[in-house]
């Protein structure tokens, strides 16, 4: 996918992390505190970001994913591809945690190279997937 621009962020208000989401979900979460976010723009659109906190010092836990509307359908897995390889740049592992009734993030995640380790019930049936970085 040309022009396409990963950007991790560090530093950052915690309103504009809750103002990310609720532009691409379409809802508040105010309890979500990640360590940094990846925001992602084709040339000067945006497109969408990935939050994630610090697991250890090798691993980052994706809190949420995800794009605007212009950017669903086939769109989305390649996008979510990408920003997982380049955040493989930097942590040999990423972990997360998908509803067990989101069928279609969880085909993305698999199309994305995640395998499925375990699941949790917190509130709700959790799938919960890993990927490991290829050493090359």
């Amino acid at each position: 996918m040309k022009d396409l621009v990963i950007k991790k962020v560090s530093d950052f208000n915690i309103s504009w992390c809750h103002a990310l989401h609720s532009e691409v979900f379409g809802e508040e979460d105010s309890t979500q505190v990640p360590s940094h976010i990846y925001i992602v723009h084709k040339g000067k659109k945006y497109v969408g970001y990935v939050s994630v906190y610090m697991h250890n010092v090798d691993c980052v836990y994706i809190q949420y994913a995800g794009v605007v509307d212009e950017f669903k359908g086939y769109l989305a897995p390649i996008i979510f591809k990408k920003v997982v390889e380049y955040i493989h740049e930097e942590y040999k592992g990423i972990i997360f945690r998908i509803k067990n009734i989101n069928i279609k993030a969880i085909k993305v995640a698999l199309n994305a190279g995640f395998l499925i380790i375990g699941t949790r019930f917190d509130g709700g049936l959790f799938v919960e997937l890993m990927k490991v970085r290829e050493e090359k």
